[in-house]
């Protein structure tokens, strides 16, 4: 092995609740233009556009897109002999309107799937083993995806990568080498200290000997000082330098990941910036209003129950610090109502819908995708029936609903465990 590695560009996508990989003629481009920001450090190669629509700001590792809002972004790196570095990746069938349209698993799984199937091409694969969000199995032999609580099978297909990754050569070093007295550069001093900052202690750990890692907030190894570190400070706090979450056990400097709390729209919570994962309780900054609901004598298409009607009532206001444009007033077209099937998922459902509403993740304010207009309350990506019959493609029936509505909510850190 040359000890290169390839270069791996993903989003967070909102129609699958996961990291979704760029095409890799894609990556090759976001690559290039974020090797010339690093490189340059500056400020008007910040910004990479992918098209009219869509641009990536490297600043803060975000994509942009026209008339909708932001989504995460982040570079993963794997050695050339991994499965995508072998131009091999696998994808799953998501049945959109009946027709099979085939997703691709995000690199970590790709990756897991392949080595699996390099080992036996006929075994199964348990992905929650690996991956506590993917309560799947993989079934190699039938080329199948099967829900472990369920049984529900998807199609799953291994492709052939039609472009290369972009490849870069690996930088990782030992510990020794990078402190070579002989390399001419100064031995760096790693702060020892296990005290975490305050507002972090809830939710992180000290590593007192990190790995020669890049943190995936500055992009900088772990080693080094952070981006976001004050020259004047670094090394001196007192505190550690380098932070684990507890949970998803991912590696931050701690100004990184301090700066990264502080930009959150709330400290009761934070969300790991590379998985996602939520700590604390989760709020949002949905203005005030009611949600109620009552049980009206129509049966949903395909349910012999009856059906709750959700309704929901937000006035227009003002803008608080907590929204995009504090002291613009921000329109509300409402009521806006929703249906379940009055049944022990639908009364279920309800159930975690009322969750979210009190802990105000149900809307928030931005922009409308369907008209483009600004400052307006809109729908906070967790989705609702707001028609009975299927008519405009918001109503039923939707044999995934369910799982897709509790998938979104588990998103927000709204799951069964708050109902008990």
């Amino acid at each position: 092995m040359d000890g290169s590695q390839i270069v791996v560009w993903e989003k967070m996508d909102e129609t699958i609740i996961g990291w979704l990989m760029y095409d890799a003629d894609v990556c090759c481009n976001i690559e290039k233009a974020y090797q010339e920001y690093v490189e340059n450090k500056d400020d008007k190669k910040k910004v990479f556009s992918l098209d009219n629509y869509f641009c990536i700001d490297f600043s803060i590792m975000e994509e942009i897109e026209l008339n909708y809002g932001t989504r995460p972004v982040h570079r993963l790196t794997y050695p050339s002999n991994s499965a995508l570095g072998m131009g091999v990746r696998w994808s799953w069938d998501m049945k959109v309107c009946h027709q099979n349209e085939f997703f691709p698993y995000s690199a970590d799984v790709s990756n897991y799937i392949e080595e699996h199937r390099s080992k036996d091409k006929t075994s199964q694969v348990d992905l929650f083993k690996q991956f506590p969000d993917m309560n799947y199995t993989i079934d190699l032999l039938r080329n199948t995806q099967v829900n472990n609580s369920t049984g529900y099978e998807r199609k799953v297909q291994r492709e052939k990568i039609r472009h290369n990754f972009p490849v870069i050569k690996s930088k990782t070093k030992t510990f020794a080498e990078n402190n070579d007295e002989t390399s001419g550069k100064k031995k760096k001093k790693l702060n020892l200290s296990t005290e975490v900052i305050q507002e972090l202690k809830k939710f992180a750990v000290a590593v007192t000997d990190p790995n020669d890692e890049d943190c995936c907030i500055c992009m900088s190894s772990l080693r080094d000082d952070s981006a976001f570190a004050d020259p004047s400070k670094a090394s001196h706090s007192g505190f550690a330098t380098v932070l684990e979450l507890k949970t998803c056990k991912h590696t931050f400097h701690s100004d990184c990941l301090k700066a990264a709390f502080k930009s959150g729209a709330k400290k009761s919570s934070f969300t790991c910036p590379y998985c996602k994962t939520i700590y604390g309780v989760k709020e949002g900054n949905q203005p005030p209003g009611t949600m109620r609901h009552r049980v009206i004598p129509q049966n949903i298409p395909g349910f012999r129950c009856g059906t709750i009607q959700i309704t929901y009532h937000i006035s227009p206001g003002i803008q608080t610090d907590e929204h995009p444009n504090p002291g613009q007033p921000f329109r509300a077209s409402f009521p806006r109502t929703a249906y379940l099937p009055d049944n022990s998922e639908g009364r279920k459902i309800l159930s975690l819908l009322y969750v979210a509403w009190k802990r105000r993740l149900t809307f928030t304010i931005g922009t409308s995708v369907t008209t483009g207009q600004s400052n307006v309350v809109t729908w906070n990506e967790i989705h609702h029936k707001t028609e009975i019959q299927n008519n405009r493609g918001h109503g039923y029936p939707d044999p995934h609903y369910f799982a897709n509505v509790v998938a979104e909510l588990k998103a927000h850190g709204v799951t069964e465990a708050d109902l008990k």
